[in-house]
């Protein structure tokens, strides 16, 4: 999304657990996607954190 040919997105924090079934996703999309998502928005900071024992979650920060 941008606003005035800003994109608004600036930074993205993926969190998960490397041994939790309900991470699987996350883990799977990190594998399998994310390197490519992070080439076609470069202006993107792109983070994750391991949490152990923790449901995942993805957090976005945006300029606005």
């Amino acid at each position: 999304m941008s606003l005035r040919g800003v994109t608004q997105l600036s930074k993205l924090t993926l969190r998960y657990c490397r041994i939790g079934g309900s991470s699987a996703g996350m883990r799977e999309h990190m594998r399998e996607s994310l390197i490519e998502w992070c080439t076609a928005h470069p202006t993107v900071a792109v983070t994750t954190e391991l949490k152990t024992g923790r449901h995942p979650a993805l957090i976005a920060s945006y300029l606005n």
